[in-house]
Order: C-alpha cells, then sequence, then structure tokens
C-alpha cells in the first residue's frame, strides 16, 4: 500500500500527521479546502521533510470534484482529518456540524466503494463517550453530550455500515491534543482555537488580556478540572502505525496519556517553560462541565503497539516554541 489520500491535511493534526507519513515514502494526494487549513502549513511540510505530494483544493463533500480526485490519483487508503471540531461552535450550529462531518464521511465511504478503496483512518473523539465513569475505555456507553460529538459517533455508525461493503476502518477517539511540531513550524493556530493550552499561550505573548479558569473548586488534587491531553506528535504516530497494521472491519481504538493533568498543573508548567507570569481569572463553572476527563488506552497498545512517548512538560515545551515563533499563527 502506497497511495494514500489525506484529507484535512493543511490543518493542524493532519500537516504534523502528513510530515510522519511522508517519512514512511508514501505517495500522497493532501486534499482540504482551506477554510480551516493553511496552505503555508503545506510549504513548510514541504520544506521541513524536503519532499513533494499532490495537493487539491476541494471541500470533501463535493462527490464530483472527489471522484474526479479518486479516479485520477487511485489511492489505497484514506486518512480522514477534514472534520470541524469545536465544542462550542457545534451547540450553536449543529446543522452546520453534521452537514459537514457526517456528509463528508459519506461522500468518502461512497467513493471508497466505487473506487475499490478497502482502508480509511479517521479522527474520531472521546467525547462520543460523554461523562462515563473514569478512565473511559472502548467499552464505556456511548452518550455523546454536544453535538460534535454527536456528529463524530454518526460517523462512526457509518463507517460500521460500511463494513459489509468490504471497507475496514480505525476510528481514533482522543481528547484534548497538544503540542506542536519540534521545529517550532507547525502548530495549532490560536485565531481559530478555544483550547486551554492556545489561549494560555496567547497570552503570555500578549495577545489576549487574561485566560479564564472555568471554577477552582472541583473534587481534584488542587480544586481545578483534569484532562487528558495528548500530544500531536503522538496523535500522528497512532494514524500512521493503523495506516501499516491490518485491521478487519470497524475498530474505535482511544488514544490516551492516562493521566489527566490540571488546568492549574497546565498554567504552572506554562509559566516555568516560558518564564512568564501567566494572568489568569476564575469564574463560574460551566454547565455540564465534568470535573475530571481522561481515558485508558490498553487496546492502542495491543493492535497498533502504540504508547504515548510525549510528556505533558514536552507539549507545553513545544507549544511555547511554536508561539513564540509564531504568535498570530498561519498567515496564507
Amino acid at each position: 500500500m502506497k497511495k494514500i489520500l489525506v484529507t484535512g491535511g493543511a490543518g493542524y493534526i493532519g500537516s504534523i500527521t502528513l510530515m510522519q507519513i511522508l517519512e514512511k515514502d508514501y505517495e500522497i494526494c493532501v486534499v482540504d479546502n482551506l477554510e480551516r487549513g493553511y496552505r503555508q502549513a503545506l510549504d513548510r511540510v514541504k520544506n521541513l521533510s524536503g519532499k513533494t505530494f499532490r495537493f487539491e483544493k476541494c471541500d470533501v463533500r463535493d462527490k464530483d470534484k472527489m471522484s474526479e480526485i479518486f479516479e485520477s490519483f487511485r489511492p489505497e487508503a484514506v486518512v480522514h482529518f477534514a472534520s470541524y471540531k469545536s465544542v462550542g461552535e457545534a451547540e450553536k450550529e449543529p446543522e452546520k456540524y453534521f452537514d459537514n462531518n457526517v456528509g463528508g464521511m459519506i461522500v468518502l465511504l461512497e467513493l471508497m466503494c466505487e473506487f475499490g478503496v478497502k482502508k480509511i483512518i479517521f479522527s474520531s473523539t472521546a467525547a462520543v463517550y460523554g461523562n462515563g465513569t473514569m478512565p473511559l475505555s472502548e467499552l464505556s456507553p456511548t452518550n455523546p453530550l454536544n453535538a460534535y460529538g454527536g456528529s463524530k459517533l454518526e460517523m462512526e455508525k457509518l463507517a460500521c455500515d460500511y463494513v459489509k461493503k468490504g471497507i475496514s476502518t480505525v476510528a481514533l477517539r482522543y481528547f484534548n491534543a497538544v503540542g506542536a511540531h519540534i521545529s517550532g513550524e507547525l502548530g495549532e493556530d490560536p485565531s481559530r482555537s478555544t483550547n486551554l493550552l492556545p489561549l494560555v499561550m496567547q497570552t503570555l505573548v500578549g495577545r489576549r488580556p487574561e485566560v479564564l479558569l472555568f471554577g477552582n473548586k472541583f473534587n481534584t488534587t488542587d480544586g481545578s478540572q483534569e484532562r487528558d491531553y495528548i500530544d500531536v506528535y503522538d496523535l500522528a504516530r497512532a494514524h500512521v502505525l493503523a495506516l501499516e497494521k491490518t485491521v478487519a472491519g470497524f475498530e474505535a481504538i482511544n488514544l490516551s496519556t492516562g493521566n489527566p493533568t490540571s488546568c492549574l498543573e497546565v498554567f504552572r508548567k506554562s509559566e516555568e517553560v516560558s518564564g512568564k507570569k501567566l494572568n489568569y481569572r476564575v469564574t463560574e463553572p460551566r454547565a455540564g462541565d465534568p470535573e475530571v476527563l481522561y481515558a485508558i488506552s490498553d487496546k492502542a497498545l495491543r493492535l497498533l503497539d502504540w504508547k504515548p512517548v510525549k510528556t505533558i512538560d514536552d507539549s507545553i515545551t513545544d507549544q511555547w516554541h511554536w508561539t513564540e515563533k509564531n504568535p498570530d499563527g498561519y498567515k496564507n
């Protein structure tokens, strides 16, 4: 298997995964409509890797254009990142999320059947579980609490339906992606992120006046919420390993460190790495926001021979390096 179609390859996780796929000498076609991805990220991937790949500016829901790409490129597998991912935005515009995330998955699966492509790896989310009993495993009930998690669960259900048509799927479930490429050239653009660590970094470089801490009286070690942070490098490794392993049918696989980190601990570590004082303000907890969220990833070790190698300290160091070099993110 040598020809890989990567959707959403100009985004945060997509671009860093692209670096690792290129190391394996696959022939790659990247599809991205650049609504939330960056041409500059693709240019940097080429410069860093010293390798080339095909790029098509296209929305995965455009079945006619996607059919032309499948016809000319003839991929042997698909790695799918082209989904919306903001929980807050999804709650305001759920129909937008289902149209984009589920609609894109339908087009891909239909074209995979038409062109005989038998394998898809895609970024799902641990948000499909909702607030289950911690730690979460793949056997935990799926009960998404928001439209984002609901759209991802529908994508998984679609993939299950296509197993009988000969398509194997690996759905990788994880919570909070953090970190950046070690070069400081690839990372999460802060202008489009509402995640904690990018907001912390933007505050430290003076692009934001403060960061909010949503509650400090939870039943945790320091009173702040605890979350499962997983480095983007480790996420990228998992996608590549899933490509290389033989997986039959549908497999949902958690990607986790198994060790949640509190918000206050993220603040403290970020101050240590940056050498700066973080300005934060405690406010009321958000409705329905759980105290602790984390998962175990024993299945990833068993099926993919994967376990995380980056620590939260590594992630914060890499993200600070990226932020220092790119305080305003990408500029296309």
